[in-house]
């Protein structure tokens, strides 16, 4: 979510709510139902969906385990071949 679209005007009621325009969910990938994180950056307030987040965290730990042998991939093979040993031991 590096690029910015147009701004768009939005109310937020006396409880403290906010309806997200229709083109800004559909953009951040926000779906009715689906869960959302909210956070206050230097004063500004950012919601993005789960799964934005997700991606953008597994990205930043591919940067930091660059060149070491360990990996969120790594680790996620290792764990299904475990599994899979011990599906068929008997």
């Amino acid at each position: 979510m590096n690029s910015a679209g147009p701004s768009t005007r939005a109310i937020v009621s006396r409880e403290g709510k906010v309806s997200l325009p229709a083109r800004d969910r559909r953009a951040a990938g926000i779906k009715p139902g689906s869960p959302v994180s909210v956070r206050t950056i230097d004063g500004r307030i950012v919601i993005e969906s789960i799964d934005a987040l997700l991606d953008d965290l597994q990205g930043r730990a591919r940067v930091l385990m660059a060149g070491t042998d360990d990996s969120v991939d790594r680790f996620i093979a290792d764990k299904y071949a475990e599994a899979a040993r011990d599906e068929y031991d008997i």
